[in-house]
């Protein structure tokens, strides 16, 4: 006598098992291709965002690219004007300096000077009396610029490189 379980139909334990694993199979069969499906769909969203980040990172770098180039080529004029200009600057001050330090021996030549050019320009422009007034007035300043410098003990230091001053 086949087992019975105490079911209405009067299948055996294993009909029961047998059936339960072919209903079990078909449900595994039917999630299967659901979940390959869905796999296509997810892999093809996938593969679309990835060439989509592909082309943005290709296309980013491209103009990055670009952009470094053009700024190099501008960039390198600038600079090589800009330290022409520091080296000419620099030579400048350097005879400035020179010229400073030994006015003393060219005094009677720049007091005459400033005050031939003031004055000649201010008589040009206004007359006999201004002229001799400003050709005065420019070589008494000139005199005292070259014999006579101010001190200014009041001036701070700045270091122009850093901004703080240097005590």
């Amino acid at each position: 006598m086949p087992e019975n379980d105490g079911g209405d139909n009067g299948e055996s334990m294993e009909e029961k098992m047998r059936s339960m694993m072919e209903s079990g199979k078909v449900f595994a069969s039917k999630a299967k291709e659901q979940y390959s499906g869905m796999k296509d769909q997810v892999g093809s969203f996938r593969g679309l965002l990835k060439q989509g980040v592909k082309s943005a990172v290709e296309s980013t770098n491209d103009a990055l690219a670009k952009v470094e180039e053009t700024t190099i080529s501008i960039q390198t004029p600038v600079l090589e004007s800009i330290k022409t200009a520091e080296e000419q600057g620099s030579l400048l001050a350097s005879q400035g300096m020179r010229l400073y330090d030994r006015r003393h021996e060219y005094g009677p030549y720049i007091v005459g000077a400033s005050a031939v050019a003031v004055g000649g320009l201010a008589a040009l422009r206004g007359g006999r009396l201004p002229g001799v007034l400003a050709a005065a007035l420019a070589g008494g300043v000139s005199y005292a610029a070259v014999y006579e410098p101010v001190p200014l003990p009041d001036l701070p230091d700045w270091n122009m490189g850093s901004g703080t001053k240097n005590d």
